[in-house]
């Protein structure tokens, strides 16, 4: 089953709205304490909690609750500016978080950890109030329901609570606590969907699913991926592919291979879809054959694309299809002169056909030079053949070391085939040069 290890160099989209504090922040927590428990009379109060005014009020209250024991923080703030900016501030040592080394500085409400004297993440270690977002929204909410008037204000608020989920997500993610980094962005796609801010983020709702998958939280991933399908968020395909991880990592392969038939239905060309149900298809005892049909009938309706044929000679390989998948891969590189996938593929071909041929006829013996030479000489032109193709994906993809090590072996071999003189010394100098940046 192929693993997601590029789940973590993807990277995260997210636009925080942070600038720079000039003065010296504290946090009052007394005084947000005690505002808080008049605005929890007042709304207990009949007179007063029917006025919009006084929840609107709250909601404003609790946000400020929310950011105040991290405000004024964000990632690649200066140490210098760490230690001018926020009071009460001690050297707590130095902690080791996933082999990085970090200085940590301990305040009364977080720590911060300091990388190459710039902040990389911090920690929140108190809060004045639990869930003061989640309230603050319902506060606004019910403030809009009164006076309709409030919209604007409202939805002014609104974009700085989905603001504010975006900053604790990021130092959350920063931290690699992956599920509570999910938790926030998740917090700010929700937040958007209030009708008075009205607006579909799924960026947010992506990155959640992301997050929940790196932590292996697969039923919230399932939900935040289907949330981002919903409004059309498919990354071409790889929506459909990381939703299939995770039914796949539940063993529910009933679900895992409907959403990605789905998604083979909309991008035929997308290879990780192409390679999922193939794998699939064979882990729950299922003719792989069966895939054949499908990449088939996309590449008649999408005969000039090229990923296709390429995912088809992928399939014919590993069905043991040599031949098929040779002239499947010519097509693909035909298509796409200039793709290097496409022209590495071929070349790679060649030379396995090549080396399993050649493996054969060294279990043979020769009874003369003439013998050996003409029965070698398929061999030969094989590796001929794959040359052209490398060759060309180290110019479109230069120094690259996977085409260069296959360049120096084959040329090692045809060394003494007519045109091929100085090649093996060439290819062998690259590579050195390659292997040593």
């Amino acid at each position: 089953m192929k693993r997601l290890l590029s789940l973590l160099t993807l990277s995260l989209m997210f636009v925080l709205g942070v600038q720079a504090q000039e003065t010296i922040i504290e946090v009052d927590e007394k005084g947000l304490t005690k505002k808080l428990l008049k605005s929890d009379e007042a709304i207990a109060n009949p007179k007063k909690n029917g006025k919009a005014s006084v929840w609107f009020e709250r909601g404003e209250l609790l946000r400020e609750i929310a950011n105040a024991p991290t405000k004024g923080l964000y990632i690649g703030l200066t140490k210098a500016k760490v230690l001018a900016t926020f009071e009460d501030g001690e050297p707590a040592g130095k902690k080791e978080v996933k082999d990085k080394e970090y200085d940590v500085i301990a305040y009364p409400y977080f720590d911060a950890y300091i990388l190459n004297d710039t902040l990389a993440f911090w920690s929140v270690k108190k809060q004045i109030k639990e869930d003061a977002m989640v309230e603050a929204v319902n506060a606004y909410s019910k403030a809009v329901e009164l006076d309709p008037a409030l919209s604007t204000k409202v939805n002014e608020s609104l974009f700085a609570i989905a603001n504010l989920y975006k900053e604790k997500g990021g130092s959350f993610f920063s931290n690699l606590n992956f599920t509570e980094a999910a938790k926030m962005f998740r917090g700010s796609y929700d937040v958007g969907l209030h009708p008075v801010l009205n607006v579909i983020d799924t960026v947010s709702v992506f990155n959640a699913g992301y997050l929940n998958t790196i932590a292996l939280a697969y039923e919230p991933a399932i939900k935040d991926f289907k949330e981002a399908l919903k409004y059309g968020c498919d990354k071409n395909g790889e929506t459909y592919y990381f939703i299939f991880h995770c039914y796949y990592g539940l063993n529910d392969t009933i679900n895992a291979r409907d959403i990605l038939e789905e998604g083979f239905a909309k991008y035929p060309g997308n290879n990780n879809i192409m390679e999922g149900l193939l794998s699939l298809y064979t882990s729950i005892g299922e003719d792989p054959n069966k895939v054949l049909p499908l990449v088939l009938r996309a590449i008649e309706n999408y005969p000039t694309n090229a990923s296709l044929w390429s995912g088809l000679g992928s399939i014919y390989e590993k069905l043991n299809k040599p031949d098929e998948s040779l002239q499947a891969f010519i097509k693909a590189a035909e298509l796409a002169p200039n793709d290097y996938g496409a022209q590495f593929n071929l070349g790679l071909l060649y030379v396995r056909k090549g080396d399993i041929i050649g493996d054969e006829l060294n279990k043979k013996e020769f009874t003369s030079q003439d013998d050996y030479d003409s029965s070698f000489k398929v061999v030969f032109d094989l590796y001929l053949q794959g040359l052209a193709p490398l060759e060309k994906a180290v110019e479109l993809k230069p120094g690259d070391v996977a085409a260069l090590k296959l360049l120096k072996s084959i040329t090692f071999r045809i060394r003494d085939q007519k045109g091929q003189e100085g090649k093996y010394d060439k290819y062998s100098t690259m590579l050195d040069k390659a292997l040593q940046k």
